[in-house]
């Protein structure tokens, strides 16, 4: 509402040309308040200049508005509640996946325990499954509580190497996994957890791309600011990242949809194949992380994502987890 100091320079607004709206609470016979919309125009009477004021009681809108609001409010509720059920939903796909891991493996085992070679390749596998769901259980714990995540001097290469553990036992043969790893990366600052699901993310997407098969290539590399541009546009001089690229030869990202790839519950898979929240994990997890994520798609012709992580050297003093 209006004040009064507010009005006289409105009216002399108006005055000049300016035609203006207030707004203020009016008074009825029986002493009840109102909303009362004026309107200043400049006009003229008998050849002098005036302000016309057109005034009007706007309760039903006012009361229209507040109904909206209230509605509206309803309405965020409902969503919140419907996001809420659609990350539980993620979280037991995700627990899925990796149970069904867990249980084939260890089926694989009990069929011929004394295949020691095999079998510890299969250990390997169910270990790196339950430290993955552990994982899992930590962020989620950690987000309930907002804690900090666990920062550590991190060998990108490593992180690589436990993912292709993991591929190489359960994407389906028809999909083919190439490996560039640039040796004697220098080390990232990060949750290696959190990195580890940023890059099966990734390469879970990518497998989703490819469902009549094709080529999974995941590369690691060392980059300055000029190999960065275009992926960080706000790069400094000098500065250095690790970068991991995730690439796919499937059905690539419609063109329609690129710029709403990050957004959570997002997704473009039918009803129980995909919740639409790993790429925008990812996206959150690289950004606490001050890194940065970009992507390239060509339809059928397949996707790219490169994950840029500062070093550690290079990491600014406030933590971005």
């Amino acid at each position: 509402m209006n004040d009064f100091d507010s009005v006289a320079v409105q009216i002399a607004q108006a005055y000049d040309g300016r035609p203006q709206r207030l707004l203020f609470w009016g008074k009825r016979k029986d002493g009840h308040g109102f909303p009362k919309e004026i309107h200043l125009y400049p006009g003229s009477y008998f050849g002098q200049k005036v302000v016309i004021a057109v005034a009007r009681d706007i309760t039903e809108r006012v009361d229209e508005e507040s109904t909206r609001r209230v509605l509206e409010k309803q309405l965020h509720e409902a969503q919140k509640l419907e996001s809420v059920g659609t990350l539980a939903a993620g979280i037991a796909h995700d627990f899925n996946n990796i149970l069904s891991i867990i249980i084939c493996n260890a089926a694989l085992v009990e069929e011929d325990p004394s295949d020691v070679q095999h079998t510890m390749q299969r250990m390997k596998v169910i270990l790196t499954a339950s430290d993955r769901a552990a994982g899992v259980v930590k962020q989620i714990l950690a987000f309930a509580r907002k804690a900090d995540a666990d920062m550590q001097e991190t060998d990108v290469n490593m992180a690589v190497a436990d993912l292709l553990v993991l591929l190489k036992d359960t994407l389906p043969r028809n999909i083919q996994i190439s490996e560039n790893c640039q040796p004697s990366l220098p080390s990232v600052l990060a949750d290696p957890n959190q990195l580890r699901q940023v890059l099966l993310n990734l390469a879970l997407n990518a497998r989703d791309a490819m469902p009549a098969g094709g080529m999974l290539t995941i590369e690691t590399r060392l980059v300055g600011r000029e190999d960065a541009k275009g992926s960080i546009p706000d790069s400094v001089p000098g500065q250095e990242f690790v970068e991991v690229a995730v690439e796919d030869t499937g059905q690539g990202i419609a063109e329609a949809n690129r710029g709403r790839v990050f957004e959570p519950f997002f997704t473009t898979k039918g009803i129980g194949e995909g919740t639409g929240l790993g790429l925008a994990v990812a996206y959150g997890i690289v950004q606490r992380h001050q890194g940065h994520i970009a992507f390239t798609s060509e339809e059928h012709r397949g996707t790219s994502f490169r994950v840029l992580l500062p070093l550690k050297s290079q990491r600014s003093s406030s933590n971005g987890a």
